[in-house]
């Protein structure tokens, strides 16, 4: 009877008794541990700035808690004598826990990871994002989020006064990253879009000496001269990383994108293979510093969506949809995850924790906080167990707590949508650089609005608008600006197959790391 405790990374740090266990990024604070000395009390946990994972084995029970972005991935298992609690899926093949889910395997093909707590292993859970769970000797757990998702009942309305906190909360979160990091590199992966560019404007601000910039894609890519003429624009060194289909799909298929699938799966996710090929070349040819910290955009922003529904609200059926349409429509059959039974258990615990039916502001907190705690808890946050691989350190400061903070503060007229972010985004950038933002949109969306509202009015009369769609998309990932082509181990004819049969890019990945094509990385039952 207990627990048996294998923390492998390296970024683990104890107290003096040797019973309580921080995980952070990057360096522990004093401020951090002070905070943690006490009971783990949901407000204590609440007030943790930055990224971090707690493990707190000082009474004669365990608790384990996640900040909340799930920044560090967390299995624990009950083995029928004990408690084993891991940052290592692989320890779980020597412990006869290595049985595949079905169940959640069945879903997972549809969402790319798994929901709730579950894993893709029977009977191995995993932590979430804003959880604190209580592990008993007797095999009992308690499992609890520490705080609720919810917008503040008075609201910043004026769009002055919530630019100001805004940026303050910005402003705070950086200056954090800035104090942790010393002199070492900050590298920010650049896009054409928004977060990344407004990061790397408030950085210049705050006078980082010692930045990077980069992209990669495809050679002459529309988005790699965005990001270069932001890069420009700021007065940052940039570079860019070409992927030859050829030489992403080598390196893919290699032995250590094997070791990189078996290494950042976690136990729920789809390996994020968007920065693979980018990073590998980076280390290869030393174009960032060994100990460079990673920096990308994620941020608590424009995680609300179908946001009409404010207007209008639908019923718990039309909501189910919903939610599905946007999380599990990787096979293109989300209806058919609506009545699945583990699907149903996570949306309605979801909107138990929200209050949905009870709360203020419910709708957007609901759509938000599922999305946060599921697809980008899972997929996109999970994805910094890729720079992690290549020995690189990582924070997210658009997602550390002062950024929550501000954006539950803000009114639904500034939240519900990204319009006043990209008004406050181009705000700061024009204040740093003296020029109007240019941002990077498709070549299909570039067209005349007038003609293009009739055009897609007409097309809709006789269903074309969908051909069209369909068309457009399955055109972009047989020839992908980032190379996304080269991941699939089939060729594009049978890729094409799948796309027609209503398959996303994502679903084809996933349905090739179920069945193994992405290395032996699954228990075969």
């Amino acid at each position: 009877m207990g627990y048996e405790l294998a923390l492998t990374s390296g970024n683990w740090v104890s107290d003096e008794s040797g019973k309580l266990h921080l995980w952070t990024p990057l360096s522990t604070s004093a401020e951090t541990l002070k905070l943690l000395r006490g009971d783990l009390t949901d407000e204590a946990l609440s007030a943790i700035a930055g990224q971090w994972m707690v493990v707190d084995r000082r009474a004669d029970k365990l608790v384990v808690a996640s900040d909340r972005v799930r920044s560090h991935p967390l299995l624990y298992a009950w083995d029928g004598r004990k408690w084993i609690i891991t940052d290592d899926v692989e320890l779980f093949r020597s412990r006869n826990l290595w049985h595949l889910s079905r169940a959640d395997a069945q879903l997972f093909a549809h969402m790319a990871f798994v929901l709730a707590d579950r894993t893709l292993l029977d009977g191995v859970y995993s932590l979430q994002a804003g959880t604190k769970v209580t592990l008993e000797e007797n095999g009992e757990r308690r499992v609890s989020p520490y705080f609720t998702y919810a917008f503040d009942p008075e609201p910043i309305t004026d769009e002055g006064e919530y630019h100001a906190l805004f940026e303050e909360a910005l402003t705070t979160s950086l200056q954090r990253v800035l104090d942790q990091a010393g002199s070492r590199q900050l590298v920010v992966p650049l896009s054409g879009g928004l977060d990344s560019r407004l990061m790397a404007a408030l950085l210049k601000k705050l006078g980082a000496a010692n930045i990077l910039t980069f992209t990669y894609g495809k050679e002459n890519s529309p988005e790699s001269g965005i990001s270069k003429a932001v890069a420009d624009d700021l007065g940052l060194p940039w570079i860019y990383v070409p992927m030859p289909v050829e030489e992403v799909q080598q390196a893919w298929h290699s032995e250590e994108g094997h070791r990189f699938v078996a290494q950042t799966w976690k136990g729920t996710s789809l390996p994020h293979v968007q920065d693979f090929f980018a990073l590998t070349q980076m280390r290869e040819q030393e174009l960032v510093a060994p100990d460079a910290v990673f920096l990308p955009g994620h941020t608590i922003v424009g995680n609300m969506h179908d946001e009409q529904i404010l207007e209008h609200r639908p019923s718990g059926q039309e909501l189910n949809l919903i939610l599905a349409s946007h999380h599990a429509s990787q096979q293109g059959r989300a209806r058919s995850v609506c009545a699945n039974p583990l699907w149903l258990e996570s949306v309605r615990a979801v909107a138990s924790q929200v209050g949905l039916g009870h709360a203020n502001r419910d709708l957007q907190a609901y759509l938000e906080w599922f999305n946060l705690i599921e697809r980008q808890a899972k997929y996109i946050n999970n994805s910094m167990c890729g720079y992690e691989f290549f020995g690189y350190s990582w924070a997210l400061p658009m997602l550390d707590l002062p950024m929550w903070q501000a954006w539950l503060a803000g009114s639904e007229a500034l939240t519900a949508t990204r319009a006043w972010y990209a008004r406050f985004t181009a705000d700061i950038y024009y204040q740093i650089t003296g020029k109007e933002m240019g941002l990077f949109a498709p070549r299909s969306t570039q067209m005349n609005a007038s003609l293009k509202a009739r055009l897609l009015a007409g097309m809709r009369l006789v269903g074309a608008d969908k051909a069209l769609s369909k068309y457009r998309s399955i055109r972009t990932m047989l020839n992908h600006p980032m190379s996304f082509e080269a991941f699939a181990s089939t060729d594009k004819v049978h890729q094409l197959g799948s796309y027609l049969a209503g398959a996303t890019q994502m679903g084809l990945w996933a349905d090739e790391f179920l069945t193994g094509r992405w290395g032996d990385v699954l228990p075969r039952s």
